[in-house]
């Protein structure tokens, strides 16, 4: 679900239905759910010291 979500935010932007959607998630996991999406943080990925090597 959370895929479905994540693209669906990407291409549609933010909504209401999503935002159900993330609670239902965050409640699952016992996070609880967020009132306007506004303390759903995505993390910045640190990209330096990537080689492109796998194992």
């Amino acid at each position: 679900m959370l895929n479905y979500v994540e693209a669906m935010n990407e291409v549609n932007g933010p909504s209401q239905e999503l935002l159900d959607m993330v609670n239902d998630l965050r409640t699952r996991g016992g996070l609880g759910a967020a009132s306007d999406g506004s303390d759903i943080v995505v993390p910045p990925i640190a990209l330096s010291g990537l080689t492109g090597k796998f194992g």
